[in-house]
């Protein structure tokens, strides 16, 4: 996956500020796609500073498994997770939750979140590179998603 420039979060001063996604739209997705598969919204997390996701935690009726939905704050990108673990999000895949959100969001799947980083396929500016290179990040998820600050 090539990560478009600003997808850490971070832009140089003065330059425009990133846009924003629809977190209403995220929240109405959530709350419609509960009351077809059953479950609960457990809680709600808005992206904050050092936080650049909104965070959903759903837990399922059927089975009773939690898992989180992470929307990042400045693309339209979703991936879900099974826990957040130092910051750090153990990225899993679910199939029922990915085909309700698919037509609105890129549904990032676990394969791909989990690759390592390569710097030659970015388009990331060179403050994010720095910033990949101060925090360290295994993986490309970690990156789009992270907890920098």
């Amino acid at each position: 996956m090539r990560l478009p420039r600003g997808i850490t979060g971070f832009h140089k001063a003065g330059e425009p500020a990133l846009p924003e996604v629809d977190k209403k739209l995220f929240k109405q997705l959530c709350y419609n796609i509960i009351l077809k598969t059953g479950g609960l919204v457990t809680q709600w997390t808005e992206a904050e500073y050092p936080n650049n996701y909104h965070l959903a935690q759903i837990t399922t009726l059927h089975n009773h498994k939690d898992f989180l939905i992470l929307l990042h704050q400045h693309f339209p990108f979703i991936a879900f997770a099974s826990e957040i673990q130092h910051g750090e999000a153990i990225f899993i895949d679910v199939l029922e939750w990915k085909k309700y959100l698919s037509p609105y969001y890129q549904v990032l799947d676990a394969e791909t979140l989990n690759q390592p980083f390569d710097e030659e396929q970015s388009s990331l500016s060179s403050d994010e590179i720095a910033e990949i290179r101060y925090w360290r990040p295994a993986i490309i998820g970690h990156i789009i998603f992270n907890q920098w600050g």
